[in-house]
């Protein structure tokens, strides 16, 4: 049975969220509807290490609600401690409404200067299947301060594309998906995975012009050969 939810904790989610501008279909459902649909939805394989009361501490949106519950059965399952330790949050957003220069990001790992931590991921994507979201977020959750470097990105899309492999492997998603040209964000981890099997994503990452000036190393990134498959910090 699933604990009850105390509604002081609900209600500082609810005005968090709200202070940060959500909106989402799956903002106005009830917690007994997410005891009773989630469950429902998951392969028999994912197992469930935090309850649903500490996960919609992250997030309320269904789609990334499945995407964590996948993640805790992953490789990447410290992914939620970290987002759980850390007050981090997830969320979809139109990032045409962060400006110019974000509307085209699939994801972005925010801090506010009283040390909020936010994950905000492109809206484009809430119709991705949740083993995408939880590469994605495994990535963005690497971001977790202020810092970054290149170490920092080469090791988050090494994650990235390692952990789509990894879920394509224990739970795959349908050709159909693949296929589905409106999947943009599985079409993104394809070619990630492409990159990380032919030994060419790290080059593909020091060379994209958006990471121009940023530094070799950062806080818990320090090191100069390529990333191994565990997160620094």
């Amino acid at each position: 049975m699933m604990p009850r939810i105390k509604i002081r904790s609900l209600m500082a989610v609810v005005m968090a969220f709200i202070f940060l501008g959500v909106t989402s279909k799956a903002w106005v459902w009830s917690y007994q509807t997410y005891v009773e649909y989630l469950p429902s939805r998951q392969p028999v394989s994912v197992s469930s290490k935090h309850s649903l009361t500490q996960l919609i501490r992250i997030t309320r949106d269904q789609p990334i609600l499945e995407a964590l519950y996948y993640l805790q059965s992953s490789s990447a399952a410290s992914t939620v401690d970290v987002l759980l330790t850390q007050q981090g949050r997830v969320f979809f957003k139109d990032m045409r409404q962060m400006g110019k220069h974000l509307r085209h990001f699939d994801a972005l790992s925010w801090r506010s200067d009283a040390g909020e931590w936010v994950i905000f991921i492109h809206q484009k994507h809430r119709i991705a299947p949740p083993q995408a979201l939880a590469a994605l977020i495994s990535h963005e959750a690497m971001h977790s301060d202020i810092d970054n470097s290149l170490c920092e990105e080469v090791a988050g899309w090494h994650q990235e594309a390692r952990l789509w492999i990894e879920m394509q492997q224990n739970y795959p998603v349908s050709s159909v998906v693949l296929a589905d040209k409106q999947q943009q964000l599985v079409h993104r981890l394809e070619r990630l995975r492409q990159a990380e099997l032919s030994n060419e994503l790290e080059q593909l990452v020091r060379s994209n012009k958006g990471y121009t000036g940023l530094p070799e190393t950062s806080p818990g990134f320090r090191s100069q050969v390529s990333y191994q498959g565990k997160p620094s910090h």
